[in-house]
């Protein structure tokens, strides 16, 4: 795989919705998940988006399968108080018995999944789709919103907001893979390198996060999925990886997710 610059990138049409929101109000979309297993437990991020009348959450893949599936799925729809009806569970048997082979069969360039929620008792979560709009050659910051692992946090205390990462213009590249054996483009990943941030394993927690981008006429904009981070072709630098929202979008991915 050798990553090839683009001077730019095209996501689905949609002329409602968002437009001038002030960075900072955009954390709002991201909602803290933890993953309950028999002996331990993981963290991670995720968000919500409604489409054909369906409403889904979207996370990482690898979050809630590293190596095996959680029981319980639960989903933090605040964490600046100490409510415990903010947090909602989500029924994990579905994804089980409907994910076809084990863990070993997630292919990294696939790392989402979309879960089909209850829209009565999720009802007043903040979902992205209004933020579905085509994409400018020239980008400006982007805005990442996560919740990255705190080692000693206890899940009985609060968490507090989200951390963000801020990357501004000129301070990134983002890149598309082509696999040049078969020269074929990557159409499910981008590839962002930065120096804005440091990339290193403290992204951790960030994965499943959705990313916003800033068009050229000054409206935010879904690019897609934080899925991790990856290094360059030949190990000097990393990358971000993100998890194109149209890829996302497809009917058969969604069908496959879970």
């Amino acid at each position: 795989m050798v990553l090839l610059l683009t001077s730019g990138c095209i996501l689905p049409k949609k002329t409602d919705g968002q437009t001038n929101v002030a960075a900072d109000s955009l954390k709002k979309y991201s909602y803290l998940l933890t993953a309950s297993f028999e002996e331990y437990s993981q963290q991670g991020t995720g968000f919500f988006i409604r489409t054909k009348g369906q409403l889904y959450l979207i996370t990482a893949k690898h979050f809630i399968s590293g190596g095996r599936f959680p029981k319980t799925l639960y989903v933090w729809l605040s964490t600046v108080g100490s409510d415990t009806s903010d947090v909602k569970k989500v029924d994990m048997h579905r994804v089980m018995e409907r994910w076809k082979g084990s863990a070993k069969q997630i292919k990294p360039q696939w790392d989402v999944v979309a879960i089909p929620v209850n829209a009565t008792i999720f009802k007043n979560v903040y979902s992205v789709e209004s933020f579905i709009r085509p994409m400018s050659r020239t980008m400006q910051q982007i805005e990442i919103y996560g919740y990255p692992i705190k080692p000693n946090w206890d899940y009985s205390t609060v968490y507090g907001p989200p951390s963000y990462l801020h990357i501004p213009a000129k301070e990134y590249t983002l890149a598309i893979g082509v696999d040049t054996n078969k020269q074929k483009e990557d159409q499910i990943n981008y590839y962002m390198y930065t120096t804005a941030i440091t990339i290193d394993n403290n992204l951790r927690g960030y994965s499943g996060a959705p990313v916003f981008a800033k068009n050229q006429n000054n409206n935010w904009c879904i690019l897609g999925l934080f899925a991790g981070h990856t290094d360059s072709n030949d190990a000097t630098e990393k990358a971000i990886r993100i998890v194109r929202l149209k890829y996302i979008l497809k009917e058969k991915n969604i069908a496959r997710a879970f």
